[in-house]
């Protein structure tokens, strides 16, 4: 019976291992199809290849290390006891184990699972050993030791790894042969204490011996880290680091190779003391040399007299912190705040003005959710910003995908879930600077299938099979049909027309996708053919971190209509925290939620986190410790075929240099994104936001100034939904004194520390040829402009805005104060809030734009819409604004009327008439439905032009 069942253990035992090894080829066999399938096949096996050749490298090592001391342990021990050089008859231990083979089993099974474990340490620094063997050089130095910026970035951290990891061997090392002394009896516990045998205490004092040596190389490196020292005024070496700790930090490298040399003088010496003179003669240099002699200088010559021994410091870690956000060629503007603005002005400002945006995202989510997810199994997760060329026009807009919801699924079986519900279905857009009369958004592309106003904007392939929320995989080409869309009581059904997922061609592929989604349906489901195809990785983060992992991303992914396919745009960024003298941003990056119009927790960028804050985005990737960061790459997927792209748009950037090199298949010039696409870059908020943290201090370049910190900017307050929360960077389409003509900027404004009125803004170019350029605008510091809470303060005590803000709020309403938005209009200011009106309910009303709120200098209006209240400030006629545009002709930039706009949307309904009519007589019914639709919409937008000239 005791045999059988041991047989039956045994049989686990090999059934439990089988399964652990199927799970491993099975995930190792998937994802080098999903690889495969994407075209960077070369990237999955130069990461494998490299996580196995450092974990193979790191655990020989660890082998030869921890091998050879333990058989040197048994050969002193067994050869010396043999020979019965210290006692006549071996210890009962000692009779034990020579008669046994277990403490040799024992002895390689424990050689094997440490160095396995060394292994699986050293395989954690994979990519850093990659970076350090394909580094790029900085072509700029640190002003301390004169080394190329690589050197500290690439080559100092593997060191530093290197050398914590030869100091892990040595003392594992250490630890196994005093383990086996004690059981070979080498090493005894007496009652007179413990007794030691001279060749096992030589054996030891050798590798305690090499833990100094080891010592003085951390000490040695310790140097270089000191670029990294926060203990001065600033960041980075100051006074007391360069003036007392490098020296102490060479006196302890000595004093660490002394005391290697005391071990190894204990090897002859008959002092048995040594090894513990060394060990107390560190311990007290460390204290003395290492802790109380820098803080003798920092107190009696650093303190006394700070500014002029810290200043050449400072001055470094301002230039250092400027060159490693990519602030070093900001270039600051005088602002000369002038109150003079006319109608005139107003006019030949016109795609500014046709651009403000009285849109807010927050509300503009809920709506978008309300009138047209259509079904609950829809779900708006995200607004996002951007800008297109609609009839010539440059128009900026907010657009938001219409993604699966896979919460909301009803009978969410795994055929359904997997099989039927595969894809989302189209997108909402509409322009940020106009409403319904109803307060809703005009929307300009809509419903399903999508229809949009201008052939700009059409969608021809809408299906989204990839996004931000696309969590589960999807099975396709199965003889099951796919919903499509719905179509009044019916549903439309489709079948996937491309290659975007894993082609299920055999029987061992799908076996394998049982294993690696422990989903057996995967083989036993008649649904699923040869010519199957499974997409996974198909939210968008975890695809492009699975493809890249070694880059940061942008927490907001962007919708594209783009030759009327729909395409993903995510910033990808490179970042260290290794640049030296470089300040370290230590803050969790966090951003506004759209789903929300409440308040939550605070942010915690520094100058980023005054009073409290909006809801934010969860589980979304951090930027933290980090002082280098560089917008090198753009990712482009297609949310239909799921093809992902990665560009390269700053291939003067060493660190992607570096990944280039390494990954020579993964990126593309920016050279061959097209066109389409091209015109949809724009500056990313995360990055944007980091900067602006950063310059806020770091734009005070005179040392003087720096210390004495007279110049401290802050990120403003704003009240948004009745409290008080930061104003985050925001894009508007503007033109500036130094601009030829309007373009997209992501712009913030900036308040003195502990001010409420405006000091400057800051601005990021998103067109070419300008993209990536920053300035800063800086105001009269002896003339008062208007911040935003004090703009917001001037609203609450307005008596006429109070009155009805007061009656809204007490009719069962709720009034939702809009984010406040600073636009330069030449040399002026213009302050615009809008106002939105939601019912009190438990599940929230639909909020609709009420007024919009215009101040200028000291007047403030609150109208219906924007144009009336620009028109109540500047006093002309509201209709004005209405009766002219402008567009793009051939490049060049052309003010016409409204008659010049509607003559052009009446030869375009001709168009759609006769296209209707010509597929009449083809039979194509399709088509004549979809011209018929589009001359509804051309005839909507005639008469909604007719009724602005009136």
């Amino acid at each position: 019976m005791g045999r059988f069942r041991s047989l039956i253990f045994i049989a686990a035992i090999v059934v439990i291992g089988l399964w652990i090894l199927s799970g491993f080829g099975a995930n190792i066999w998937v994802e080098a199809l999903w690889f495969d399938q994407l075209g960077f096949n070369d990237v999955f096996w130069t990461t494998i290849g490299a996580k196995f050749f450092t974990g193979l490298v790191f655990g020989l090592v660890a082998v030869v290390g921890l091998g050879t001391n333990v058989y040197l342990a048994r050969y002193f021990s067994t050869r010396l006891t043999e020979l019965h050089l210290f006692n006549e008859e071996m210890s009962e231990l000692e009779q034990l184990f020579s008669s046994s083979k277990l403490i040799e089993v024992v002895t390689i099974v424990g050689i094997l699972v440490i160095s396995a474990i060394m292994g699986l340490i050293g395989l954690a620094n994979w990519d850093g050993m990659l970076r350090y063997f394909n580094q790029e050089a900085f072509g700029a130095t640190d002003p301390i030791f004169n080394l190329d910026i690589g050197f500290f970035v690439f080559s100092l951290p593997i060191f530093h790894f290197v050398r914590f990891w030869l100091l892990l061997l040595v003392v594992a090392s250490a630890i196994a042969v005093t383990l086996y002394y004690l059981y070979r009896g080498a090493v005894t516990i007496e009652e007179r204490g413990i007794q030691i045998r001279s060749y096992a205490r030589n054996h030891v004092c050798v590798l305690g011996a090499i833990v100094f040596l080891l010592m003085a190389w951390g000490y040695r490196l310790d140097m270089y880290r000191l670029l990294y020292s926060e203990s001065g005024f600033a960041f980075g070496a100051g006074y007391t680091d360069l003036h007392a700790r490098i020296s102490a930090l060479w006196i302890l490298l000595f004093v660490a190779i002394a005391c290697a040399g005391l071990f190894v003088m204990a090897l002859r010496s008959q002092r048995r003391n040594l090894p513990f003179i060394a060990i107390g003669g560190m311990i007290a240099s460390s204290l003395i040399v290492g802790s109380v002699y820098p803080g003798l200088v920092q107190y009696f010559l650093v303190a006394p007299n700070e500014y002029d021994r810290e200043a050449p410091y400072i001055q470094h870690t301002i230039n250092y912190t400027l060159q490693g956000y990519g602030l070093d060629s900001v270039d600051e503007v005088p602002f000369q705040i002038q109150e003079n603005l006319t109608s005139e002005d107003i006019q030949s400002n016109i795609t500014t003005i046709n651009n403000l945006k009285i849109q807010d995202k927050r509300p503009l989510r809920r709506t978008y959710q309300q009138l047209q997810e259509i079904r609950t199994y829809y779900d708006f997760s995200n607004v996002d910003e951007d800008r297109y060329l609609i009839d010539g026009e440059y128009r900026q807009v907010m657009l938001a995908a219409r993604e699966l919801n896979y919460n909301q699924i009803p009978s969410p079986t795994w055929q359904n879930r997997h099989l039927f519900y595969t894809h989302g279905y189209g997108l909402c857009l509409s322009p940020v600077n106009t409403s319904t009369p109803e307060g809703l958004p005009d929307l300009f592309v809509k419903d399903i299938p999508p229809v949009a106003i201008s052939d700009d904007l059409a969608v021809r392939r809408p299906e989204l099979y990839f996004g931000e929320n696309m969590d589960a995989y999807a099975v396709v080409k199965t003889t099951q049909e796919e919903f499509d869309y719905p179509e009044g009581d019916q549903n439309k059904f489709s079948r996937y027309e491309d290659d975007g997922g894993v082609e299920l061609s055999s029987y061992f592929r799908r076996l394998a996708f049982a294993r690696y989604f422990s989903e057996a349906n995967f083989v036993i489901s008649p649904l699923i053919t040869e010519e199957s195809q499974v997409m996974f990785y198909r939210r968008l983060q975890s695809r492009v971190e699975n493809v890249a992992p070694f880059l940061d991303y942008d927490h907001d992914p962007y919708l594209i209509i783009a030759g009327g396919k729909l395409y993903w745009m995510i910033d990808a960024y490179t970042t260290t925290g290794s640049y030296p003298y470089s300040q370290r941003f230590s803050g969790l990056l966090q951003m506004p939620d759209t789903g929300d119009l409440g308040t939550g927790p605070q942010s915690d960028i520094p100058g980023l986190n005054q009073g409290p804050q909006r809801r934010f985005v969860q589980n979304q990737p951090t930027l933290q410790n980090i002082n280098y960061i560089r917008n090198s790459v753009k990712v482009i997927i297609d949310a239909y075929s799921g093809e992902t792209d990665f560009y390269l748009v700053d291939e003067e950037d060493p660190l992607v240099r570096t990944y280039r090199n390494i990954f020579p298949t993964l990126f593309r010039p920016l050279s061959e994104m097209p066109q389409t696409l091209k015109d949809h870059i724009r500056y990313p908020r995360d990055m944007f936001a980091i900067q602006a943290a950063m310059y806020r201090i770091y734009h005070m370049r005179n040392p003087q100034v720096f210390y004495n910190k007279e110049d401290m900017w802050a990120v403003p307050q704003q009240v948004y939904a009745e409290q008080e929360q930061q104003v985050y960077p925001y894009y508007a389409v503007m033109k500036t004194a130094q601009m030829d003509k309007e373009e997209l900027l992501l712009l913030l404004p900036f308040t003195p520390a502990n001010k409420e009125n405006m000091i400057g803004w800051m601005a990021a170019h998103c067109d070419q040829p300008l993209y990536g350029r920053i300035q800063v605008y800086n105001f009269p510091k002896q003339e008062l402009v208007y911040g935003p809470m004090q703009i917001e303060a001037r609203i609450t005590q307005d008596a006429d805005i109070a009155k009805e803000l007061t009656l809204w709020n007490q009719e069962g309403s709720q009034v939702i104060r809009g984010d406040i938005i600073v636009v330069p209009i030449q040399e002026s200011l213009l302050y615009i809030e809008p106002l939105y009106l939601r019912q009190r309910s438990s599940r929230g009303g639909l909020p609709e734009l009420k007024r919009v709120i215009v101040a200028y200098g000291n007047r403030i209006a609150m109208r219906e819409t924007l144009d009336q209240a620009l028109s109540s400030i500047f006093s002309f006629d509201e209709g004005t604004l209405a009766r002219q545009t402008r567009t793009i002709v051939d490049g060049q930039e052309v003010i016409h009327t409204r008659r010049a706009t509607l003559d052009e949307l009446a030869k375009r309904a001709v168009a759609h008439f006769d296209d209707a009519q010509n597929y009449l007589q083809t039979g194509d019914w399709s088509g004549y439905g979809a011209s018929l639709q589009q001359l509804e919409n051309v005839l909507q937008r005639l008469s909604d032009e007719t009724s602005q000239l009136e």
